[in-house]
């Protein structure tokens, strides 16, 4: 059994996940078991990607991967295909898994990055290849720990400002982005899996281990040029619905009281945070520029950290 810790859950695995925070003994608030699943996705003699089983019950489906149930917020089964490559059976356990498993733990999740700019939680979200890990690996190569890349999960209260989850330290980044914001050799960071170009890459010497409270959270678009406006609340709500986490695999997850629950959540972060629209050019060149315009934003004002 392994033991480890993420989000700010002790976690007790019997799979092996490197990416994890090994930790020593304790009472784990989440077990990672290897079972049986298919059965719960079964649907008129097909199985399904994703089913919302019940308010505490959600099951995943991946191709040459496997089947994963995510149980009362306590517990996930994992049921491997039988040729499925570890590297892909972990993929989902740092990922959707994940996600739906924090969100029965009650967190508000979104699909970004998150880092952290005088002990304050910075978040980029964004559609896929919109730029959250490019833009976070900036930040962080300026000093900036990291928080969180991919997964962001937040406590969210009706009366206090919410709190991003320390979550692992791993970026997961494009070979092309390690080389040239963090001057690595792509050749030495562990592929994420085969047939995939990004890598793992370590960010364990810079790294948040504590909740920090949310500062500001930016929507990365293209754009003509670089700017920032800040979004109306309901176009900020809208854009916190479309990227957590969940909604993006598929809307089946999101119903009825989850629906309703989602929306609250999102309500009470825009009543306490400005959620900006960051338009920039898809240039490497304009990175600096990007991170010098968030740490002005965020109180920081020199370009050196």
């Amino acid at each position: 059994m392994y033991l480890y810790k993420a989000f700010g859950i002790h976690i007790a695995s019997e799979v092996l996940i490197p990416q994890f925070i090994n930790a020593e003994n304790y009472q784990a608030d989440v077990s990672i078991r290897f079972g049986l699943v298919e059965d719960v996705l079964r649907k008129d003699g097909r199985i399904e990607r994703a089913v919302q089983k019940s308010d505490k019950e959600i099951a995943f489906y991946f191709e040459k991967t496997g089947s994963f149930l995510v149980r009362n917020g306590n517990e996930i089964v994992v049921e491997p295909d039988a040729d499925a490559e570890d590297q892909l059976i972990r993929l989902p356990l740092i990922g959707i898994v994940m996600a739906g498993l924090l969100h029965q733990r009650g967190m508000f999740v979104l699909h970004a990055s998150a880092i952290s700019i005088n002990s304050e939680a910075v978040v980029f979200l964004g559609w896929k290849g919109a730029g959250k890990s490019t833009t976070a690996a900036t930040l962080y190569k300026r000093g900036h720990p990291m928080i969180s890349d991919d997964i962001v999960a937040m406590d969210v209260a009706e009366t206090a400002v919410p709190l991003i989850e320390s979550s692992f330290p791993n970026f997961k980044l494009m070979p092309e982005t390690a080389e040239l914001i963090l001057g690595d050799d792509p050749d030495s960071l562990s592929p994420v899996c085969t047939g995939i170009e990004k890598r793992f890459r370590p960010a364990s010497d810079n790294f948040a281990r504590e909740k920090q409270p949310l500062r500001a959270i930016y929507a990365l678009e293209d754009g003509a040029s670089l700017s920032t406006t800040l979004l109306k609340p309901q176009e900020a709500v809208s854009t916190l619905i479309a990227n957590t986490y969940l909604a993006r695999y598929g809307k089946q997850l999101l119903q009825n009281n989850h629906a309703m629950k989602n929306l609250l959540q999102c309500a009470n972060i825009v009543n306490r945070i400005p959620v900006y629209r960051l338009e920039r050019p898809r240039s490497f060149r304009l990175l600096e520029d990007l991170a010098d315009l968030v740490e002005s934003q965020c109180g920081v004002s020199s370009s050196v950290v």
